[in-house]
């Protein structure tokens, strides 16, 4: 998660200062990877018995990373089009290192989960 957050901060001084053309293939990896998340975390909520979507129903910080990562992603889809590359620099130096961050909850709820069903090590 730290790489990807870093990747985003990198990415933005990128485009902010000039290099966009090169920039655009490390930003479709970007997005691949935040979409690599999104699976990874569907298939292992899976896994353990539930879905990402009853997840984020009970949970308002799992819906917010999920809502607020698929925006980041719309936003920077827009901008790349419109040749906007200073939006473009915005977004993934805030939106997009914000939605990266909070998906650090997602994954450590599914770990607890993991870990109550593992090893009965559940917290309430």
């Amino acid at each position: 998660m730290d790489g990807l957050i870093e990747s985003s901060a990198t990415l933005a001084d990128a485009f902010r200062f000039g290099a966009a053309l090169p920039s655009g293939r490390k930003l479709r990896a970007l997005t691949e990877a935040a979409d690599t998340l999104v699976v990874t975390a569907t298939r292992l909520s899976r896994e353990l018995g539930t879905t990402l979507a009853d997840l984020a129903a009970t949970n308002p910080e799992i819906s917010e990373a999920i809502g607020d990562l698929a925006d980041a992603i719309d936003q920077l889809d827009m901008y790349e089009q419109d040749g906007d590359w200073t939006a473009v620099a915005d977004t993934l130096e805030q939106e997009v290192t914000a939605a990266l961050t909070a998906w650090r909850g997602v994954f450590a709820t599914l770990a607890g989960i993991a870990a109550c069903a593992t090893n009965g090590a559940c917290v309430a």
